[in-house]
């Protein structure tokens, strides 16, 4: 795997993650806060996962990384994460072909969900 790019505007949950990921042996390629900063980083770049926070601050989207994630690299998987189990917001990202994880989470549900999408990404 190339790498995990995190796009999260929560700082310190950003840091949790790369501490937890870099613990378990993942590597974290960058952290970014906005859709802009996100959507520069994946012009240059090919990570092997993306976790996408779907709310960014300053009128950013989650779901328009994964739009134009679709458009340049259709192939890497994302997983998004989201306070909102708001129907609308799950059927966009499942249409979208990609997985989800409900905030609040437990770091091993993240972990799982990694494996299993790092595992059907590849086959």
């Amino acid at each position: 795997m190339s790498g995990i790019f995190i796009v999260e505007d929560e700082h310190f949950l950003g840091l949790f993650l790369r501490t937890n990921l870099e613990k378990h042996q993942y590597q974290v390629q960058h952290i970014v806060a906005t859709e802009k900063l996100a959507i520069e980083y994946l012009n240059n770049r090919s990570p092997g996962l993306i976790l996408l926070d779907v709310q960014l601050k300053h009128t950013g989207s989650g779901i328009r990384v994964a739009q134009h994630v679709k458009r340049v690299q259709p192939h890497t998987p994302i997983i998004f994460m989201t306070a909102y189990s708001d129907s609308t917001i799950i059927t966009a990202i499942t249409e979208m072909g990609y997985d989800y994880i409900l905030k609040p989470f437990e770091f091993e549900q993240l972990k799982k969900k990694i494996d299993t999408t790092m595992l059907t990404s590849v086959s």
